[in-house]
């Protein structure tokens, strides 16, 4: 699978990530970003309720976060095991308040007892 990058503008304010757990479903999530040298630079984690997004300023300078790696993982948990549900999780990564290109990045599936995902995105500057 190609990888997917996302760009912001070297010029514009800091980047931000947001993370929803959607469909009615709850998550402990991770999310953490890595320099373009593999070292981690920031984590983020906690546990999502509803329908809640959580926001988070990624804190490097758009300079280092040029070629930076986002990661993130969520595991997913229903309130009941009832046949036929789905899950989603959307990341998306804002700057100066709008999406940045190609930095929505929405993943949905059938919901197991537990389900685990993860995904990935470089980001680039323009």
């Amino acid at each position: 699978m190609p990888e997917k990058v996302a760009t912001f503008s070297a010029n514009g304010g800091p980047l931000e990530v947001e993370i929803v757990i959607g469909q009615i479903k709850r998550g402990n999530f991770e999310i953490s970003l890595f320099d373009r040298n593999g070292e981690n630079l920031q984590v983020e984690e906690d546990r999502n309720g509803r329908g809640i997004s959580y926001k988070y300023l990624l804190e490097p300078t758009l300079e280092v976060l040029n070629g930076a790696l986002l990661m993130w993982n969520v595991i997913i948990k229903a309130a009941t095991t009832q046949v036929g549900q789905r899950w989603s999780v959307t990341l998306i990564v804002t700057q100066d308040g709008r999406p940045i290109e190609d930095g929505i990045i929405p993943n949905s599936g059938d919901f197991e007892i537990v389900t685990i995902m993860d995904d990935e995105m470089r980001l680039r500057s323009r």
